[in-house]
């Protein structure tokens, strides 16, 4: 077994967490058959269970969850589904993308450590365990997390409550924008930024363009981009024309963007597809 192998089933018997595996393989002796996932490839390894006076024991480290505050960057008010982060979720241990779904909870922001030179800030919060779940996470992706989202069990808290057009790409500009991002509790506030440079991009590709934090509060409070801010939607000339992703470690007053309209067309594959994507113009996001 490798680090980062997914366990899908002991002896055909599929488990799902940490617990069942525990509880499958308690009275288990000799040797178990497993069924792991590895990247795109499932496969079966034979692993000898010594047993142990508090039972068997498989001898590695076991995790089932990946848990982490992030930001929704827009939603479709007629279907419900989601896109958030604008970048893809990387395991902290392999640094490989995480496979699998997931759910999506309301979380609450306590405190937010500022971003210095060298020393990225983070945004601190804590779920919100009495609320109901406001979504399911389908879809892993370079350009972010995708899935349906329960729009009764969303309560906008500030921001933008109508939905806005899409920018094409070739629309978006150097210039002043803004982002909308949670600084404390639960309020979406928004910030000035100004794009400094877009990239010409015909097909989805991530890093499209680079913003700088103008807005004296978000410097004050967070000194520019933060982790946690991963998704902020930014609005340009009354269009949503992107998400802020990374931070530039050496400026937290600066970061990466990925276009919204990558989101909403990341399966676009080559030129033709690209280009069928832009003939049908922009699509309406809240």
């Amino acid at each position: 077994m490798e680090i980062g192998d997914m366990i899908l089933s002991v002896d055909k018997h599929p488990v799902r967490s940490a617990i069942e595996l525990q509880q499958v393989i308690r009275d288990k002796r000799g040797s178990i058959l497993l069924t792991i996932q590895r990247g795109e490839h499932k496969k079966d390894v034979v692993v000898h269970c010594p047993a142990t006076a508090a039972g068997s024991q498989l001898g590695v480290y076991v995790r089932d969850k990946t848990v982490g505050v992030g930001t929704l960057t827009f939603y479709n008010p007629e279907t419900g589904a989601f896109a958030a982060l604008g970048h893809m979720i990387s395991d902290v241990d392999t640094g490989r993308p995480i496979i699998g779904e997931g759910l999506m909870y309301p979380a609450v922001i306590t405190g937010v450590q500022a971003g210095k030179i060298g020393e990225p800030g983070e945004k601190k919060g804590m779920f919100v365990h009495s609320s109901r779940e406001l979504g399911h996470i389908a879809e892993n992706t370079p350009y972010g997390i995708f899935g349906k989202l329960d729009v009764s069990a969303c309560h906008a808290t500030g921001g933008l409550r109508e939905a806005i057009p899409v920018a094409l790409p070739t629309q978006v500009h150097p210039g002043p924008a803004v982002i909308y991002t949670v600084l404390h509790g639960q309020k979406v506030e928004p910030f000035q930024v100004r794009i400094e440079n877009t990239s010409r991009q015909r097909t989805p590709s991530t890093k499209s363009l680079i913003l700088r934090v103008t807005d004296p509060r978000l410097l004050s409070a967070a000194g520019g981009i933060v982790q946690g801010m991963s998704g902020s939607p930014i609005v340009q000339d009354g269009k949503l024309v992107g998400a802020v992703t990374h931070v530039f470690v050496s400026d937290p007053t600066r970061g990466y963007g990925v276009y919204a309209y990558w989101m909403l067309h990341h399966n676009a594959r080559d030129g033709e597809s690209a280009s069928a994507a832009f003939a049908n113009g922009p699509a309406k996001a809240v």
